[in-house]
């Protein structure tokens, strides 16, 4: 939540988006929502604004009673984010939720991998996972 950090991640995300040719974001609450919103600033700042989206554990109680917060057009190609990536199950329980959307999802970034199985969990589903940092970056912890 720092501004440097929140824009740093922003920047790296998008241009990992820019460079896959995906123009939408999107991640389960609540470790995604800020990442989410840092890449959504960041690319109206750069002139090239993409689509960002959150999806809630559980439906809203009240409302719309809905899963989805944000913007996810029908049949975007999503880029998955999550802050640590450990066994994958947060991505996919937010891929879940957009399912009836008929967007779909072929990569997922973490700022983190655990490297506790996520990437191979995930690559069952067929969606490669990145991430900026990776849990064997850092031996001395």
């Amino acid at each position: 939540m720092l501004p440097e950090g929140a824009a740093l991640l922003g920047e790296v995300i998008l241009e990992y988006m820019y460079q896959h040719s995906i123009e939408c974001i999107g991640g389960l609450e609540l470790g995604a929502v800020p990442l989410v919103s840092s890449v959504a600033v960041m690319s109206h700042i750069k002139g090239s604004p993409i689509n960002a989206f959150f999806v809630r554990k559980l439906a809203k109680e009240h409302g719309a009673r809905e899963r989805i917060d944000g913007h996810l057009r029908d049949g975007a190609e999503v880029l998955m984010i999550d802050d640590v990536a450990t066994t994958g199950g947060s991505i996919l329980k937010a891929i879940e939720g957009m399912e009836s959307r008929g967007a779909y999802v072929r990569r997922a970034l973490a700022v983190v991998d655990r490297e506790e199985g996520a990437a191979q969990n995930l690559a069952r589903a067929s969606i490669q996972l990145a991430a900026i940092f990776k849990r064997s970056d850092f031996p001395e912890i």
